[in-house]
């Protein structure tokens, strides 16, 4: 117990393949509600945020994948809205090898009324 918090913690840490294992262990962990719930009270979208673009395609790809599994609720869209999630995602949709989960993640977000707005802001209208 209590995995999930010593996961995000590790996402301050420098070391690329340790990151790369916590991002990619929290993304299992994301399919079920309890370990989602505990990443959303944890702060995970502050700590996931960071890595997009991340330092290689592979790190940006399990962070993209990850917010995927949590995009799914409504709390955890509005932290990621909130952290600046939206222009980051519309500058990915420039690069082939991202844009199918950008634009999934950026689909989940327009669900939301309250973020619909926030794409006129950006370069995807």
């Amino acid at each position: 117990r209590a995995i999930t918090p010593m996961l995000i913690q590790m996402l301050s840490r420098k070391n690329a393949e340790l990151l790369l294992l916590a991002i990619a262990f929290l993304k299992k962990l994301s399919i079920f509600r309890e370990n989602k719930d505990e990443m959303r009270d944890q702060g995970v979208a502050s700590a996931i945020i960071k890595f997009v673009p991340g330092n290689s395609d592979e790190m940006t790809m399990a962070v993209l994948r990850l917010m995927l599994n949590l995009s799914f609720d409504t709390e955890v869209r509005g932290e990621l809205v909130k952290e600046g999630v939206i222009p980051k995602l519309v500058e990915l949709l420039k690069r082939p090898q991202f844009r199918h989960v950008a634009l999934k993640l950026l689909y989940q977000i327009s669900m939301d009324d309250k973020c619909k707005s926030m794409f006129t802001y950006t370069e995807c209208i």
